[in-house]
């Protein structure tokens, strides 16, 4: 599964220790693509730069942000089966999955592009501190190019993005098979 760096990773070490103690329960899923996640993303601790600022915040809202996110060509039992990151136009359906840590009770929001220009937004209300979801674009054989999704938090800050090439199947011959985005595996999975 490929996994993001994403802004604040120290912090989301944090999260992953609070599950690990159990301070950090799924919450059970009540909407439509959007479910409570399995597993922990294990990353190495960063060292935070100090913030000057008065302001008190919680753990909670420190801990804030996308444990995993991947395109997908199918998504089984809410979970993407693979990471790709080129598919060729032969394939006209695609999706993008995201987990989602101590965001409960706000709404993150999907944003499709394409070649630079939204095509789609598709907001979650987010049920849970550990919360999976997922939406999905059909593509038109003719839209090749570079395909984005952003995550964004109710703020419009962003929290993830991600490229996907739409390249043309007559370029690379019969059968193209997607290309698989690699990373190490996690914990518990056969490499």
């Amino acid at each position: 599964m490929k996994r993001l760096a994403i802004v604040g990773i120290g912090v989301l070490a944090m999260a992953q220790a609070a599950f690990a103690t159990g301070e950090l329960q799924p919450e059970p899923a009540v909407i439509v693509e959007s479910v409570p996640a399995v597993e922990p993303v294990v990353l190495a601790p960063v060292e935070a730069a100090p913030q000057e600022t008065d302001a008190t915040v919680s753990d909670e809202e420190i801990a804030a942000a996308v444990g995993r996110s991947a395109f997908a060509m199918e998504i089984v039992d809410r979970e993407p089966v693979d990471s790709v990151i080129e598919v060729t136009n032969d394939q006209t359906k695609i999706f993008y999955f995201t987990e989602l840590l101590n965001l409960d009770g706000t709404t993150v929001t999907h944003r499709w592009s394409y070649d630079g220009n939204v095509i789609a937004e598709i907001p979650f209300e987010v049920g849970g501190s550990r919360w999976r979801v997922y939406s999905s674009k059909t593509l038109d054989p003719a839209w090749l190019g570079d395909w984005t999704v952003t995550v964004l938090d109710q703020d419009g800050q962003v929290l993830a993005e991600q490229a996907l090439a739409y390249t043309d199947s007559a370029a690379v011959g019969s059968n193209p098979e997607p290309i698989k985005a690699t990373s190490p595996a996690a914990p518990g999975e056969d490499e």
